[in-house]
């Protein structure tokens, strides 16, 4: 076990340092953020001053060799926007966006394995057709295009619900269901996949025959059993889950780093475009190593290996 610890380590480590590194390289080929920063009657000296005063006059290697120094230390540098600690803009941001990737994890989660499950109960039944119906249509909708649509029929329409903004439970509603129904419908279909064939196992049989009731067969023997996959996939809807906060923390004004790192793109703002990437790599680094421990809780088989 801890030899596969510090694989997995030393794994996400390099993941995130390459990552950090193309993000740096691509961010300085993107353009020049002096003409977002100052206005267009800005004279020479002041784009020269500014250039200066950011440090964007040195060399390439240079700056990557000062920008790496000071990830280490912890020094990720000031937003050029915003004239502050980078790391400070984004802890005032960080709440709103994991309440909001929690809230729309656990809608995911609730939602996806119990329509998995009632549709491989039914089988080929109505039920069965419908929710997986259900289920291609929301992977296939982009998120900017239900979260517009909500908005126009629960806020402009029916004005039940507020159309953006971070306020109270009701203005959670329309960005949790945007952000999780993608993620649903591909718990809910994996889900289904992983209990058609579990229940055609012969343990299941066995235990039907020993009298156990449905509930009790699906929830303890199959569900486990037909979980991996499920885990698997809940591993990889953290990136998701983060992409996803951008598009629609932009749609309905919500105060997260989605919006900010929108704006970081949008000024050239390479401070924070960076540390963003680099917390988003981490996430999705710290989320997979979680579910290859949790695979050792779910399957025995796993932890003797």
């Amino acid at each position: 076990m801890p030899h596969f610890v510090v694989k997995r380590l030393l794994r996400g480590i390099a993941t995130v340092w390459f990552v950090l590194t193309a993000v740096f390289l691509a961010s300085r080929a993107a353009g020049d953020p002096i003409t977002f920063l100052l206005p267009d009657n800005a004279t020479p000296a002041q784009r020269v001053e500014l250039r200066q005063r950011l440090g964007l006059d040195r060399s390439i290697v240079e700056q990557y060799a000062l920008y790496l120094r000071g990830v280490l230390t912890g020094d990720f540098g000031d937003s050029f926007r915003e004239r502050r600690p980078v790391t400070q803009a984004f802890m005032e941001r960080l709440p709103a966006t994991l309440k909001l990737a929690a809230a729309s994890l656990a809608l995911a989660v609730a939602l996806g394995v119990g329509a998995g499950i009632l549709a491989s109960l039914n089988r080929n039944g109505p039920l069965d057709r419908l929710i997986m119906s259900l289920t291609f249509i929301g992977q296939a909708l982009p998120n900017f295009v239900l979260g517009i649509a909500m908005i126009l029929v629960f806020s402009l329409l029916l004005r039940w619900l507020p159309s953006g903004g971070y306020g109270d439970w009701r203005s959670f509603i329309m960005p949790v269901i945007t952000l999780g129904t993608s993620s649903a419908s591909s718990i809910a279909r994996l889900t289904r996949s992983g209990m058609l064939d579990v229940l055609k196992q012969d343990y299941v049989r066995t235990a039907r025959a020993k009298g156990l009731v449905g509930a009790v067969i699906v929830l303890r023997h199959a569900l486990r059993n037909a979980a991996l996959p499920v885990v698997t996939l809940l591993g990889m809807q953290a990136g998701v889950l983060i992409a996803g906060s951008v598009i629609v923390e932009t749609v309905f004004a919500w105060p997260g780093i989605g919006r900010l790192i929108v704006t970081a793109v949008t000024f050239g703002d390479f401070p924070v475009l960076q540390f963003a990437i680099v917390i988003v790599s981490a996430s999705v680094v710290l989320a997979n190593s979680l579910t290859d421990a949790l695979y050792t809780v779910l399957d025995p088989r796993v932890r003797v290996a």
